[in-house]
């Protein structure tokens, strides 16, 4: 009965890690923006899948801002959009550099992570809710973990930040930007496209 008991404990506290691992990772995202330390960032990153991510909403916000009264098959909506992403590949690449990332990611205030080391202090009851907030808007997937920042903003303005499990490691790789951004974007990505 007691190797019970301690498969048990072991059990619970391998839940709460497996919780808490995506989090530290957000964390050292956090700290790396915070730092705007551009290489640190980047190792964090899935570049590819946060390219293909920020290229599909850029695509769908162009083609809602070109075609504003036409409503598209879904067939036809997912054709124009792979058309967009590769129409805007070098302009998402122009995005995801770091300096700029870390100004798209500033109203999503993932920098309020970043600071020292948790010490014993942090534990206090604050810091407990915050953390129960944020494992509240937290998803988890599979090898994706989803979590929407700013905890304290209505949904318009939140971001959508999926983390996936790469090589052991939590990598930003994709980000559900708010509307309102996504069509700011699109229609930068129009004036520099058209000549």
């Amino acid at each position: 009965m007691r190797w019970l008991g301690r498969l048990s404990v072991v059990g619970v506290f391998g839940l709460i890690a497996y919780a808490a691992w995506p989090l530290l990772d957000l964390k050292r995202i956090a700290d790396a923006i915070d730092a705007r330390d551009a290489g640190r960032f980047t190792e964090l990153l899935d570049v590819n899948e946060l390219k293909r991510s920020i290229a599909s909403q850029v695509a769908r916000a162009h083609l809602k801002l070109t075609n504003p009264n036409r409503r598209l098959s879904p067939l036809a909506l997912n054709m124009a959009t792979n058309a967009g992403i590769v129409l805007a590949d070098s302009y998402v690449i122009e995005i995801v550099k770091s300096e700029r990332l870390f100004d798209l990611l500033k109203p999503a205030r993932i920098e309020t992570f970043a600071g020292p080391n948790i010490n014993p202090q942090a534990w206090a009851a604050p810091n407990l809710r915050n953390a129960g907030k944020l494992l509240s808007a937290a998803e988890y997937r599979g090898r994706n973990f989803y979590v929407t920042l700013p905890l304290s903003a209505q949904a318009p303005q939140q971001f959508r930040l999926r983390l996936k499990l790469t090589e052991w490691k939590w990598k930003l790789a994709g980000i559900d930007l708010p509307e309102e951004l996504q069509l700011r974007l699109a229609r930068e990505f129009g004036s520099k496209s058209t000549p």
